[in-house]
């Protein structure tokens, strides 16, 4: 099995950091929780995945001009559906999913990282 190798963010378990600080800088886009979303999901972590698109819908319902209504029933769907289903099992997951990342706390009302909700 050959090394990883750092991408743009670094190595894998560093891309919820990453993601994190872009969060901390433009909190006002639904973006950045939609991307953690998916780091989450990767990881298995459904739980937080779950959390992160209820925030990118948050976004859509504060200001409905500004979205499709389709925006709101695709994550909609994936909440329903992360919260339907078991994570994978460790040994599925990967190598991302069995890092434990300093921000992987969950604090009342503000994200692992810090980023308050929209």
């Amino acid at each position: 099995m050959a090394p990883e190798q750092p991408g743009r963010f670094g190595l894998p378990e560093n891309a919820i950091e990453s993601v994190c600080r872009v969060l901390a800088r433009f909190p006002g886009v639904h973006d950045g929780y939609e991307c953690l979303g998916r780091l989450h999901q990767a990881k298995g972590d459904n739980r937080q995945a779950a959390d992160c698109y209820r925030q990118v819908i948050q976004f859509a319902r504060n200001e409905p001009h500004l979205y499709d209504p389709e925006f709101v029933n695709h994550f909609q769907s994936l909440i329903d559906r992360l919260e339907h289903s078991p994570p994978p099992s460790a040994d599925l997951r990967g190598p991302l999913a069995r890092q434990a990342s300093p921000g992987a706390r969950q604090r009342q009302g503000i994200h692992a990282c810090g980023a308050e909700p929209p």
